[in-house]
């Protein structure tokens, strides 16, 4: 008989300290709210005393089980880890600490590998590049380990297969789906425990075969009894995903006489230096544990502002009986011993696949949909452009860019997407985009830079570099009616220099028309009130300049 967990639900239970010491504050890289990091409170001896995801907007929050000197750690994937300078905690202190985060970036498309990459390096050498390669991995899978602990709801489909022995024909099928609190795709022991007994157990009528989850791979004694090496996908495509890839190889370091172990790949994007997959299989297994090719894989997902889970996962064991038979006597009246053998009576795959996760009524994520950034810019100096409407050109339902210039996209289907761009505040230039095509890749968080003439761009465009030296705006018209060439009434104060008294001068301009169906006008002083003229059933009301805007919009109808 076969046995092999995966996929149990349920909460997860994790101690709580009271009346401990706690540090919080706001984590930044160039003044910019961190996501996607993981913050670790270390004593003096290197230990993770605490340690917990960076939350929405970048804040975080630990509590401490004792007191004493520490130093804060910030680790970003793609990023150096960072640390902060010493801290001292007292016997319940709340203390503020602001992380301003700083350092170079990881450079996995640098690394290039020889060879076997140099043989496999026990992990304790730091400069080996597998091992640079493996803290990549290691920040994903304890991300991981940590969303596991959040009050997140998620659903997931389970299925069972039955091939022959030969693996090959499929003998039965089975799917159900499951929702629970969290979802821990493979059910464990603990590290110690597989590292002296290993990932294959027997406990007559019942084999077992175990699965390695994050906490395993981050464990010490897997360390310990692991070494590592540098490879690359055997179909690796310039052009693919695989050749996008690099892998950080491990196997045992000694094969011990009984103990079946796993040798495996943890597969790394190398332009973002972000977990995908992993992949693993026994080693120093029974021969038919061998031939049929049992082994397990896993795809990590990165959910939105940097949580991270284990999406979809699988294992593929033999189911191996006994049979027992009786020879015939070659002697009259002496019966022969029975003989047994062993065989392969069918192979099973158990796989499992997360299909939403959700935070209270919020849906962070859905299976076959991502949540890009979509940053929209200044397209002659790059600054970020702020209230900036932005959404699918489908949907009809926009949202403004913040100040840094960034939108999130809900739930979108990777692909060509179109995308719909507004600025209501402000006057369109001719060739700024309404409609933006963008390729939204397969995964979550993906940022998207889009290019746009800033309001100022479009006024010197227009107008001319002296408008903005003279401090002159630009106004720019939009209108439903059709009537000829429109004009603006004026209206600009001066002070009298004899008595200091504020005089208004006003004064009739008219509009030029554009390409894009619109009008524009140069010359307008941005103190000045501007009021629409010579427009049939037109509203005329005044408007203003906005604070240290160079363009002004108006419409006698709803802007496009």
């Amino acid at each position: 008989m076969i046995a092999a967990a995966i996929a149990r639900f349920g909460p997860l239970a994790f101690p709580v300290a009271l009346c401990a010491q706690s540090v919080s504050g706001l984590v930044t890289r160039d003044a910019v709210p961190l996501h996607g990091a993981i913050v670790v409170l270390a004593d003096s001896a290197g230990h993770a005393a605490a340690q917990s995801p960076v939350g929405d907007g970048g804040r975080y929050s630990l509590r401490v089980p004792r007191d004493g000197r520490f130093h804060i750690r910030v680790l970003q994937i793609g990023w150096r880890p960072w640390t902060s300078d010493g801290l001292v905690l007292r016997a319940g202190q709340a203390v503020t600490r602001d992380l301003a985060v700083t350092g170079p970036r990881v450079a996995l498309d640098a690394v290039r590998i020889v060879a076997d990459g140099g043989g496999c390096r026990a992990t304790t050498d730091s400069s080996a590049a597998a091992f640079g390669v493996w803290e990549e991995a290691r920040k994903a899978l304890l991300a991981a380990s940590l969303t596991s602990a959040e009050p997140l709801s998620m659903t997931a489909t389970l299925d069972e297969r039955t091939f022959d022995a030969e693996g090959a024909l499929l003998i039965a099928d089975s799917s159900s789906s499951r929702s629970g609190r969290s979802v821990k795709p493979f059910v464990t022991p603990a590290p110690d425990s597989l590292a002296r007994f290993g990932y294959v157990t027997a406990d007559r009528p019942t084999t077992t075969y175990w699965a390695p989850d994050a906490d395993v791979l981050l464990s010490d004694s897997f360390l310990a009894t692991h070494c590592l090496s540098l490879t690359t996908p055997r179909d690796s495509d310039a052009t693919g995903s695989a050749g996008r890839r690099i892998g950080v190889a491990f196997r045992p370091t000694a094969m011990r006489d009984g103990i079946v172990d796993i040798a495996g790949v943890l597969w790394l994007d190398r332009a973002s230096a972000e977990l995908r997959s992993f992949d693993f299989n026994y080693v120093n297994a029974p021969r038919l544990t061998l031939s049929s090719h049992a082994g397990g894989h896993a795809d990590f997902l990165r959910l939105p502002n940097g949580r991270w889970i284990t999406a979809a996962w699988s294992i593929r064991y033999p189911v191996i009986e006994v049979r027992t038979s009786t020879p015939g006597a070659v002697v009259p009246g002496i019966a022969r011993a029975p003989r047994s053998a062993t065989r392969v009576a069918n192979v099973k795959i158990k796989a499992g696949a997360i299909l939403s996760v959700r935070r209270d009524r919020d849906t962070l994520w859905t299976r076959g949909k991502v949540s890009p950034i979509v940053r929209v810019v200044d397209s002659a100096t790059g600054r970020p452009l702020r209230s900036v409407l932005v959404g699918i050109a489908s949907s009809g339902r926009v949202s403004p860019t913040d100040s840094l210039g960034g939108v999130r996209l809900d739930r979108v289907v990777p692909g060509t997407v179109s995308l719909r761009l507004e600025t209501p505040s402000v006057a369109r230039s001719a060739d700024e985009p309404r409609l933006v095509g963008v390729s939204v890749p397969d995964m979550n968080d993906a940022e998207i830079v889009i290019q746009i003439a800033s309001p100022e761009l479009a006024a010197v465009k227009r107008c001319g570099e002296d408008s903005r030296r003279w401090g002159e705006g630009m106004v720019r018209l939009r209108s439903s009616v059709s009537t000829p060439v429109p004009a603006a009434r004026v209206r600009t104060p001066f002070v009298h220099l004899g008595t200091k008294d504020t005089i208004w001068v006003e004064r009739q301009l008219t509009f030029t028309r554009d390409n894009s169906g619109g009008f524009y006008l140069c010359g307008v002083p941005r103190e000045a009130t501007v009021q629409l003229t010579g427009l049939t059933n037109a509203t005329h009301s005044a408007s203003r300049f906005a604070p240290g805007e160079i363009l002004l919009y108006l419409s006698t109808s709803t802007p496009p």
